[in-house]
Formats: structure tokens, sequence, C-alpha cells
């Protein structure tokens, strides 16, 4: 009895471990923290969990942050789930892939508006990925998957 009260505690705190990594927002509250005069490089990444190509992509970006934690850079997921379903998918993908980093769910009813501020060439296709860093006046916009070879060209010359 003791044993399944402890899986039953355990299992609750990882969810709820999970659900702290979450958060939904609009793109306003998401726009206040990314584009701020900080010398930090934000690198926006734009994905979805029903996206083959971004889930094909999200473990290569999750290493390579992984390996370069002492970099002045900021990896920022940005889920682009429907919110019925995002909470469920996205702590699925945080186990699986062990992620630490906080991921944003992007609810934001005026997306016409919110993509062409993030870019204004991007038709809202995902992966999409925007290095920004407001400070060096840094910014490139990737509408395609990333690989390790353009992370690392990209924020190489910044801070390894």
């Amino acid at each position: 009895m003791k044993y399944c009260i402890l899986l039953v505690l355990l299992l609750f705190a990882h969810q709820l471990l999970s659900a702290q990594q979450i958060r939904v927002v609009t793109y306003d509250s998401l726009a206040h923290t990314i584009y701020n005069k900080s010398d930090t490089t934000y690198v926006l990444h734009f994905f979805a969990t029903w996206c083959i190509p971004c889930m094909n992509e999200l473990p290569i970006i999750i290493s390579y942050d992984k390996q370069h934690t002492a970099a002045r850079y900021k990896l920022v997921l940005v889920s682009l789930d429907p919110s019925n379903t995002a909470i469920q998918n996205l702590q699925a993908v945080i186990s699986k892939l062990d992620i630490t980093n906080t991921i944003y769910v992007l609810q934001d009813s005026n997306a016409n508006d919110w993509i062409s501020k993030v870019d204004p060439k991007w038709s809202g296709a995902i992966p999409a990925t925007l290095f920004i860093n407001q400070h060096i006046a840094f910014r490139k916009f990737i509408a395609e998957p990333v690989t390790l070879q353009s992370l690392t060209k990209i924020l190489k010359n910044k801070y390894d």
C-alpha cells in the first residue's frame, strides 16, 4: 500500500513539474520578454507536436542547447499546438526529450498580425526559428528546419 501511494505521489509530482514548464501566452506577452535590450540572444523556435519536420528537428535543437549551457543565448520553445491538446502533447515531448526549457504555448487569435511581426516574409509555416539580440541589432529568421550546422554557424560567432 505504501508503494502504491508513493508511486501516485511521484507521478503527480512529475506532472506538476512538467506543467510548470508550459506557459500559455499571447504574442504580446511573449514579445515583451523577447524584445528587450539585454545582451542575450534569444532563439525562438516555433513548432508544433503534430508537425513531423518539427519533431524531427527538436531533438537537434535540444541537444545543441544542452551542450552549450555556458553560452549567452536563451532557447525559447514556442508551441503552436491547439490549446485543447497542447498540455498533454507537450508533456509527452518534455518527458521523451528530457526538455528543461520552458515551453510557451502561443494562443493568439490574430495570427496574421503576430506572424508578420515575427518576420514580414514569414508565411506562418513551421518549423521556423528566429535568432534575435536587440542589444547588438542582430536578427536572423529561418523559415525551414534548422540543422546542427546552421545552429553552430549562427551562434558560434556570437558566443562559443
